[in-house]
């Protein structure tokens, strides 16, 4: 206001990351006198945070949930600190491949996003059907070897093993066989069948009536 500005310092331009960051004005007179201003409490986070995604449980050996899969994010910034993490989420539907997304952002308003994918999950049992060739006749049982025979499917993951047919030769009334069947995910379903052979051929006996 009276001998006037002699040297104004030029506008300051802090670009370093850092927390509590300062910046000093010095301005002098035509008399020689100063001052001095300091600008403080400046933050800078240029960096995005970090964020990792994982399930639970895991998939099997084939890539398949036989149950629902919780989807959880971790996150974490080395400087202003989260302010927002995406939390877990429950993937219960049936489906291939699918994936949920989560996001962090720090207290500078970075972001960062993430994705666990590959989540597919098969909560239904495979199916299973028994057959025995030849089929037995209107009574019920078969005068000759039968082989026992599964057929297997599965409308999602697929069918991973399926029993092996199984030949009966002895006779008996009451052959039992169990089979099952085991899909991609782990689901099981049995079926079983009941198989009665005789191959004895039934007797004949002829005889007088002596009085006749």
């Amino acid at each position: 206001a009276l001998s006037g500005v002699a040297a104004c310092p030029q506008n300051a331009v802090v670009g370093t990351e850092g927390e509590s960051q300062t910046a000093d004005g010095t301005v002098s007179d035509r008399a020689d006198n100063a001052s001095t201003a300091t600008v403080g409490g400046i933050n800078i986070d240029r960096t995005a945070p970090a964020i990792a995604g994982w399930r639970a449980p895991l998939a099997n050996a084939f890539g398949w949930n036989n149950s629902p899969v919780t989807v959880s994010f971790t996150c974490d910034d080395a400087l202003s600190g989260i302010d927002g993490c995406t939390g877990p989420q429950v993937v219960a539907d049936e489906g291939e491949a699918q994936a949920r997304g989560g996001t962090a952002v720090d207290h500078a308003g970075n972001e960062a996003g993430t994705a666990v994918s590959a989540i597919s999950i098969d909560l239904t049992p495979p199916s299973i059907i028994g057959s025995l060739a030849p089929a037995p006749n209107l009574n019920g049982w078969n005068r000759t070897d039968v082989l026992a025979s599964f057929a297997c499917g599965d409308r999602l993951s697929g069918v991973a093993t399926c029993s092996a047919p199984t030949r009966l030769t002895q006779e008996g009334g009451a052959h039992l066989v169990t089979g099952s069947v085991v899909d991609r995910a782990d689901n099981t379903a049995t079926a079983a069948l009941l198989a009665r052979i005789d191959k004895t051929a039934p007797e004949l006996a002829v005889y007088f009536d002596a009085t006749s």
